[in-house]
């Protein structure tokens, strides 16, 4: 028996490629109007930069419709207070409830998922087959929605695509942050939120990487710090680069932690609870579709934001 036939298959109408919060959105958005959903994810939590990017901040959103419904409900949901700037919410809390939420729409949702190669029907894009650890599953569906950072299907597709100068992001977990080392303004949802200028600058691997104004939200419950705002300039947007920033920010976060320690005052006692394990990305390709059944949610060219993120999902 060949591998094909050992390929088990699997009929959709809609699969979404990648648990990123846009993703589990249009997944629930779509399976709520009555289609039949599968999401495939290739690591093991869902949310994306909501949830393992440390972005675990709701910006206020004004326009209504179905992005708003989508964010209160999920805020609801998460049990957080919202307010005129937005809410501050627990990161590891996202990863469970896009889990309800797709459980209860009637989403498939397979974790540890890669895709490995389109599947036509004469010159008609009909789905994706994908790895996982238990065999491989080819996926036959009326639309393929592709809601990754780096527009994952485009390049198996062999689509055109045009990359973007600039940088890629990472957010740090820490805590022993002592009162007075970050001006806060306190928020209804149970934290502080602030800036604080750090200038530093590192090179490894060939790359730059560099921090000046940092992002800070503490969680009062918990006494957690998000710091965001690691900054790594990338000349190309080829894998291998991506990899050596990705390793590199991890390196980047503990030297500006020691160098917090020595030249930030009541920053003495921090330290790195967790590194984000999920690089934004956003924004740093775009590329020509010709498939009419293939939506590519993240091809503008945009940085990320979860309420963008939000919307991504409803109106695809």
């Amino acid at each position: 028996m060949d591998e094909l036939s050992k390929t088990m298959k699997a009929q959709y109408d809609i699969m979404v490629v990648r648990g990123s919060l846009e993703g589990c959105v249009a997944a629930v958005a779509k399976a709520r109007e009555g289609k039949s959903v599968v999401l495939i994810e290739k690591h093991g939590s869902l949310g994306g930069m909501a949830s393992n990017g440390l972005a675990s901040w709701m910006e206020p959103y004004a326009a209504g419709g179905n992005t708003a419904l989508m964010r209160t409900e999920i805020l609801e949901r998460l049990g957080c207070k919202d307010g005129a700037a937005g809410a501050l919410y627990p990161d590891q809390r996202m990863k469970i409830v896009l889990g309800e939420m797709l459980k209860d729409a009637g989403v498939t949702s397979l974790n540890h998922v890669y895709l490995s190669r389109p599947v036509f029907s004469g010159e008609s894009l009909q789905g994706f087959s994908a790895n996982g650890k238990t065999g491989r599953i080819q996926i036959n569906c009326a639309r393929v929605i592709d809601a990754s950072d780096t527009l994952e299907t485009a390049g198996m597709l062999g689509l055109q695509q045009t990359a973007f100068s600039g940088s890629v992001s990472v957010s740090v977990k820490m805590n022993g942050l002592r009162d007075g080392a970050v001006k806060m303004v306190s928020e209804p949802s149970g934290g502080r939120i602030g800036s604080l200028h750090v200038p530093l600058q590192k090179y490894y691997y060939g790359l730059r990487f560099f921090c000046d104004e940092l992002c800070v939200m503490l969680r009062d419950k918990t006494g957690e710090a998000l710091v965001s705002g690691l900054r790594c300039v990338i000349p190309s947007f080829d894998p291998l680069s991506l990899s050596a920033a990705q390793a590199g920010l991890r390196r980047f976060a503990y030297d500006l932690r020691d160098h917090m320690r020595e030249s930030v005052r009541n920053m003495e006692s921090i330290n790195i609870i967790h590194v984000a394990p999920q690089m934004n990305a956003y924004g740093i390709r775009q590329c020509e579709n010709g498939y009419p059944n293939l939506t590519i949610l993240n091809n503008g060219g945009n940085s990320y934001s979860n309420v963008r993120a939000l919307e991504n999902g409803c109106n695809c």
